[in-house]
């Protein structure tokens, strides 16, 4: 029996050194393995821009390639979705970084180091990196692989965590209101923190993440701030600085800019427009931002308020009633919005406004805007 287990596991390494995966999906002799999951690459460098395909697919007559998670632990830096109908994967490099492109199937992991560099030539390590399924690891319950997109709020975070067994949504969001992450340079720097409905709204970056079940709301904040601080680099904070802003004040730019642009393509406009109603808006007649999206926050709309207070409430976030930025972030922007923040377009626009088919319309006077807002389809008048 001995030498027909050395044999087999003699055998089993030949074929994968060869490039060829052969696992036996049951019997005791093999310790309850069922499939691999195996990635064709090791490594990878490439520049802003570039393109990579590479494969991630699982074998076992039990698996299936639909059951193959894959995601980019830093969006920021490089972006990754699947080829349709197939096991192969594009990533399409963002920004100069590294970041772990994962593939996660029946809580088995593999990885490929993906770095974004400035003028590299595209090239990389195409070793097979295999990992073997057992069968254990498939009724794994215990591990949720969560999606924060860009826009949410802490709210709604909340909520999704409680909906998928991680931890209770009241003790999520009295985390994000307590002084338990002020070790992270990021939160220990916010100057208001009594004034915000969420001290944590805007650092709960966006992206794929996985947490155990019935897990301390602690662990899970710490777990996405790590990443904020990775994704929030030094340049990032220093090119805020250039531009007279503090990282907090950048970040909460950002989500306006998230919140009230319906493509990534418009977010450098909207930023531009927000920044000259910043700079100089009064001048032109314009007080406040006056963004919608400020108006019921930390609600979405008045439908979502509480009735017993829906006919009191006052959001002290609505730019309607102030000049200037808001106290606080109104939700998590995505790196699109915050390099929108730092790369306004140039343009001398001081209004927008969209139609009903998403298409933005930009004016430099109210003359301009309200033609603008009849051609959108909207009634709306501005003096």
């Amino acid at each position: 029996m001995k030498r027909t287990i050395r044999n087999r596991v003699l055998s089993a390494v030949l074929a994968l050194w060869l490039g060829v995966v052969s696992v036996p999906v049951s019997g005791a002799e093999n310790d309850g393995v069922i499939g691999t999951l195996m990635m064709d690459t090791k490594s990878y460098i490439m520049a802003p821009n570039d393109i990579y395909d590479f494969r991630a697919c699982v074998t076992g007559d039990d698996l299936r390639q639909s059951e193959v998670l894959v995601w980019s632990s830093r969006d920021g830096i490089a972006q990754v979705e699947r080829i349709s109908g197939t096991d192969k994967y594009r990533i399409t490099a963002r920004s100069p970084g590294v970041t772990y492109v994962i593939a996660e199937v029946r809580g088995v992991h593999a990885s490929i180091r993906v770095t974004v560099e400035e003028g590299a030539q595209q090239h990389g390590e195409a070793a097979r990196a295999v990992s073997i399924i057992r069968q254990e690891e498939q009724t794994q319950p215990d591990t949720v692989h969560t999606v924060i997109s860009p826009g949410v709020t802490v709210l709604e975070i909340a909520q999704m965590m409680e909906e998928n067994g991680v931890c209770s949504a009241e003790e999520f969001l009295q985390a994000a209101r307590s002084n338990h992450f002020d070790s992270f340079s990021l939160i220990g720097e916010i100057s208001n923190t009594g004034s915000r409905s969420y001290k944590l709204e805007g650092y709960l970056f966006p992206g794929n993440y996985s947490f155990s079940k019935n897990s301390s709301p602690d662990n899970v904040i710490g777990k996405i701030l790590e990443n904020t601080e990775e994704q929030i680099t030094e340049h990032i904070r220093a090119q805020a600085r250039l531009l007279e802003m503090t990282p907090d004040q950048m970040i909460i730019l950002a989500s306006l800019i998230q919140a009230e642009s319906r493509s990534e393509e418009d977010m450098p406009y909207i930023s531009a427009v927000l920044q000259n109603r910043l700079r100089d808006g009064e001048e032109h007649g314009i007080f406040g931002l006056q963004c919608e999206s400020t108006v019921w926050y930390p609600y979405r709309s008045k439908e979502d308020i509480p009735e017993n207070i829906q006919d009191t409430f006052t959001s002290m976030y609505n730019t309607y009633n102030f000049s200037g930025l808001p106290v606080g972030p109104i939700c998590s922007p995505g790196m699109a919005a915050i390099q929108a923040a730092l790369h306004p377009a140039e343009t001398q626009d001081y209004y927008y406004c969209y139609s009903a088919d998403g298409a933005l319309y930009l004016a430099h006077t109210a003359q301009e805007h309200n033609e603008n807002l009849q051609k959108a389809g909207l009634t709306v008048q501005v003096k």
